[in-house]
């Protein structure tokens, strides 16, 4: 994995052999994801449905729903304002982008309130809303369009009182995937793009947008990294630091990025894999984990355990685990 600048001394990432999870059987859930939330120190759950099953997504505390946002969902993102409430957007299979406050009702219950709504159109396929300037809430929607993709474009709104504002379009007209982080001053949203060579006349990309100053737009382009068919993102930050991180995969390659400053995004790790469905890291006992969910022609999904190591230590060095 990248190289880790720490108090001045180089570090590397060693990725370890993997542990297998072998398929042992299929079985079929309506939920697909899970997205917890803590408003006036009660924790809730919200439990997000597959879209084309006929179960509810729905909020629970202590496993009991309290409320429910419907069927039919595509994607979710959730912005806390304050410790009394948050924003819920939702945005459903049709099209519909949906903002929902949730916070605390009378007494002790909670309440789920739609506030406003606006349609992206039914090329949407996922969304990332962000609180901008600490007060105003930005929601960037990813879309993909038939070809041929120059006709279109991804979006990105900003919530008023009751309405919701086109305030600028994003020249990634093939995108399955948006993803927003901070990182210092700086606010950043990347944007899969998988537009057909033949069209574009450069490779597919992740394209990273940064925020300016400009009076005109809110993000200016920053970076396109090239990638083929890109179709996974996820970003975290690792070590005292924070130091920034992007994985990007598709269906057999993982990569692995580091951000450095003004260069952007740079690529260290390469790694291939059969069947690849989804890429998720996470952080287990002060140790980070890569989990690569694959599918029925792999047999088996694999789990990676990323270590700091010395100066000395190669960048590329493979051990074995345990």
């Amino acid at each position: 994995m990248p190289r880790n600048s720490y108090y001045g001394r180089a570090y590397n990432f060693v990725i370890e052999q993997p542990k297998l999870l072998y398929l042992d059987s299929i079985s079929t859930s309506t939920i697909v994801r899970r997205i917890p939330l803590h408003i006036l120190q009660r924790a809730f759950m919200i439990y997000v449905a597959a879209p084309q099953s006929t179960v509810d997504t729905i909020i629970a505390e202590m496993d009991q729903p309290v409320a429910s946002l419907g069927q039919s969902i595509l994607d979710i993102s959730v912005v806390n304002r304050d410790e009394s409430y948050c924003n819920i957007i939702v945005l459903h299979v049709e099209g519909t982008c949906k903002v929902y406050v949730f916070g605390r009702g009378h007494g002790y219950n909670a309440l789920l309130i739609q506030v406003a709504s606006v349609y992206a159109g039914k090329e949407a396929t996922s969304i990332a809303a962000f609180s901008f300037h600490k007060k105003e809430v930005h929601i960037a929607v990813a879309r993909k369009f038939p070809s041929s993709y120059t006709q279109g474009s991804s979006l990105l709104f900003k919530l008023g009182n009751r309405n919701i504002e086109l305030v600028q379009q994003i020249a990634a007209p093939a995108s399955d995937n948006v993803v927003y982080f901070q990182h210092g001053p700086k606010h950043y949203l990347a944007f899969t793009n998988a537009i057909s060579v033949h069209e574009a006349l450069e490779p597919n990309s992740v394209q990273v947008y940064r925020s300016c100053d400009c009076l005109e737009i809110l993000f200016r382009l920053h970076q396109k990294i090239f990638f083929d068919n890109p179709k996974s993102l996820e970003v975290f930050t690792l070590g005292r630091l924070h130091e920034l991180y992007m994985i990007i995969s598709n269906s057999t390659v993982v990569e692995f990025y580091h951000l450095q400053g003004e260069s952007g995004f740079v690529t260290n790790t390469t790694l291939v894999r059969e069947d690849i469905r989804d890429v998720k890291p996470f952080v287990a006992h002060g140790n980070l984990y890569v989990a690569i969910a694959q599918g029925e022609i792999a047999k088996s999904s694999t789990v990676l355990k990323a270590e700091m190591k010395g100066s000395t230590v190669p960048p590329r060095l493979l051990t074995l685990w345990p």
